[in-house]
C-alpha cells in the first residue's frame, strides 16, 4: 500500500477515535461514536435492530487472463482500561476505552470464476498489566469472532462484479449486555482494501457506458468503494464506510490527523494549543495516537502552522486543476 494510500486508510480509520477537546474525561469521549460498527448479529436481531452485524460492498473489475486481487480488512477494537491498584490517585482515564488496531490480510485471490471465498476473523479474549505512575493498569480486550466473505460473478465484457462482506457472529447473551458491552465485541470504522494485479476497477462514480446498467445495479451496505490511488490509477479501491469522491486525498498542509469530524487544521491546532495544563497532562496519560496529536499541535513552528491559514484551490474552466 503505498503512503498516499495508507494516509486515507489511516484518516478514515481514526475519524471520531478522539474529540476535541481530547480529554478522555469529557463526555463526548466516554460516549464513543464510530462509523463503519460491526456488532454481533445475536445483538442487532435481539436488541436494536438499527445496528448492523453485516458491511457489504460491492465493485467491478476489468479482469484479464492473469488478473489476481488482494484484500486486506481492516478494523478497530476497544480496550477496557481498569485502575487495580498502587497510587490511590484518581486515574482520570478510569472507565475510559482505548482502542486497538486489527487487520486481516486474504490470501492473493482469483477473481475469475471464483467460488466463494471465507476468512475468519478470530480475536482472543486478552489481559495485560502495566504499571503506569505508580498505579497498576489492566487492559482487556474482549473475543471477537466473525467472517469475510469474498465472492465474483462474471458482468460481461472481461469484467467481474465483486462482492466482500463482513460479519461478526460473537456470541454474547444480549440480554445481559448494553451497548457499551456490545460495542466491546464490535469492529469499529471496519473497512476494506482491494488491490488488482493486472487489472483495473471501474469507477461507480463515474463508470464507462457499457458498464453504466451494471454499476447502476451495485448494491452497498455500510461501505461505499471509491478509487483510492492518484488519478488514472484504477488498481486500489478503498470500500470505506465514509463516502468518498475519487482518488480523495489529504490536504498536503496537513501535518497529522485530528480524527475530529470536518476537522479544520488550523483552528484544532490553535485550540490544542490554549488548553490548560491540567487538561494537556490528562491528554498525556492517553495512548500513544492522543499524545502524538497534542506534542504535535505544541511544537509545530510558526511556518507550518501558516500554512494551515488557508489554500484556495479552484478548477481551471477546463476542469484541470491550476
Amino acid at each position: 500500500m503505498s503512503d498516499r494510500i495508507e494516509r486515507i486508510v489511516n484518516a478514515v480509520l481514526y475519524e471520531g477515535y478522539m474529540l476535541y477537546p481530547y480529554r478522555a474525561s469529557s463526555v463526548k469521549n466516554r460516549q464513543r461514536w464510530n462509523f463503519g460498527v460491526v456488532v454481533p448479529e445475536v445483538y442487532r436481531s435481539a436488541v436494536d435492530p438499527s445496528e448492523r452485524s453485516v458491511l457489504r460492498t460491492e465493485c467491478l473489475l476489468e479482469t484479464r487472463p492473469d488478473t489476481t486481487i488482494s484484500i486486506c480488512v481492516r478494523f478497530l477494537q476497544l480496550v477496557k482500561r481498569e485502575v487495580t491498584g498502587g497510587a490511590t490517585s484518581i486515574d482520570p482515564l478510569e472507565g475510559c476505552d482505548e482502542t486497538i488496531e486489527r487487520e486481516l490480510a486474504l490470501p492473493e485471490l482469483r477473481p475469475s470464476g471464483m467460488s466463494p471465498f471465507r476468512a475468519a476473523i478470530v480475536i482472543p479474549e486478552r489481559t495485560s498489566e502495566t504499571t503506569e505512575n505508580g498505579q497498576t493498569i489492566v487492559r482487556t480486550n474482549e473475543a471477537i469472532r466473525g467472517e469475510v466473505v469474498v465472492e465474483s460473478k462474471y458482468a460481461g465484457d472481461d469484467a467481474v462484479l465483486l462482492s466482500v462482506s463482513i460479519a461478526n457472529s460473537t456470541p454474547i447473551e444480549a440480554s445481559a449486555v448494553n451497548r457499551d458491552d456490545a460495542l466491546r465485541r464490535s469492529l469499529l470504522s471496519a473497512h476494506a482494501v482491494l488491490t488488482a494485479d493486472d487489472g483495473d476497477f471501474v469507477s461507480l462514480i463515474d463508470p464507462p457506458d457499457r458498464f453504466a446498467e451494471t454499476v447502476t445495479n451495485c448494491r452497498q451496505d455500510g461501505l461505499y468503494p471509491v478509487l483510492a490511488g492518484p488519478e488514472g490509477d484504477r488498481q486500489t479501491v478503498l470500500a470505506a464506510p465514509i463516502i468518498l469522491y475519487d482518488h480523495p486525498q489529504v490536504a498536503p498542509e496537513s501535518p497529522d490527523n485530528l480524527f475530529d469530524g470536518t476537522e479544520i487544521d488550523e483552528i484544532l491546532t490553535l485550540r490544542i494549543q490554549t488548553l490548560s495544563d491540567d487538561e494537556k497532562r490528562e491528554i498525556r496519560g492517553a495512548d500513544a495516537r492522543t499524545r502524538q496529536l497534542l506534542e504535535r499541535a505544541d511544537n509545530l513552528d510558526r511556518e507550518s502552522l501558516a500554512r494551515l491559514h488557508g489554500t484556495l484551490r479552484r478548477e481551471r474552466p477546463d476542469g484541470s486543476a491550476p
